[in-house]
């Protein structure tokens, strides 16, 4: 589904400063291989509507120029923050940064799982190395700044992002301390925090990678303009219409409060 959306701003789901980007799913953690061939029909579709005036607002061609857009838009929704992806990675991204134009015109969008399988492997590594650094202890008597806004920062070297990710943990340590929380149970809320994070981007799906890589094409054309998967367009219209209807009741939300209309 494809949805011009003026005056309304969504957010979405892969957007964090620090980890995910994504609208996380549940059940199954395998990751499929590549796009599906509905995915891979969908992705020209999409193509020929972006690009034809009487469906998008400001269509425009979707060539090199573009395809660098979108390579860059599709890395700042998978990793806001610039704390996972090391500029080494981002560098290698670049041998696909004029043809993803190509990849969305013949359906052919592997470069985005590619690209995506290299990120969850980076959550993998910082979010190993931040419960690690939980086994330690913290000098907290030591001059530091932490930059925690990275968001026109560039991308970091892995050397550059462990100390970044040692400061981070060292500031979410601070703080539960300055809450009065003990040693050991700040590692235990901690941990479980690290750990729901790592579950979060490992339950991430096929359709949600592929809905994230569209947007990318969509926001690269017009900020405005979303592409959503059946699933999220249901949530979206469930949420504008603040009601649901299904399994022999309608109901519908009152004060932050889901009540039975019927």
């Amino acid at each position: 589904m494809i949805r011009n959306r003026p005056l309304i701003a969504l957010t979405l789901g892969l957007a964090m400063a620090a980890p995910l980007a994504l609208l996380a799913g549940s059940g199954d953690l395998a990751l499929s291989a590549g796009p599906t061939r509905d995915q891979a029909t969908t992705a020209q579709m999409v193509h020929g509507l972006l690009s034809d005036s009487r469906y998008a607002y400001r269509p425009r061609a979707l060539d090199d120029a573009l395809s660098r857009e979108v390579l860059v838009e599709y890395l700042k929704t998978l990793d806001p923050g610039k704390v996972f992806l090391t500029a080494q990675d981002v560098a290698g991204f670049q041998r696909y940064a004029t043809t993803l134009d190509d990849a969305i015109k013949t359906g052919k969008v592997d470069p985005a799982w590619s690209i995506f399988a290299t990120y969850r492997q980076r959550v993998e590594d910082r979010i190993g190395y931040a419960r690690g650094l939980l086994k330690g202890q913290f000098d907290f008597t030591k001059d530091e700044r932490y930059a925690y806004d990275r968001e026109d920062a560039p991308w970091a070297d892995a050397a550059t992002l462990d100390a970044l990710w040692r400061q981070s943990v060292k500031n979410d340590w601070l703080r539960l301390k300055l809450a009065g929380k003990q040693p050991d149970e700040i590692r235990k809320t901690l941990d479980k925090r690290y750990a729901n994070l790592l579950t979060s981007v490992r339950e991430l799906k096929g359709d949600e990678v592929f809905q994230s890589f569209l947007n990318a094409y969509a926001g690269s054309i017009d900020p405005h303009t979303d592409y959503m998967t059946p699933r999220s367009a249901e949530n979206f219209n469930v949420s504008m219409s603040n009601s649901l209807e299904g399994i022999g009741a309608v109901l519908f939300r009152q004060d932050d409060v889901v009540v039975v209309r019927e």
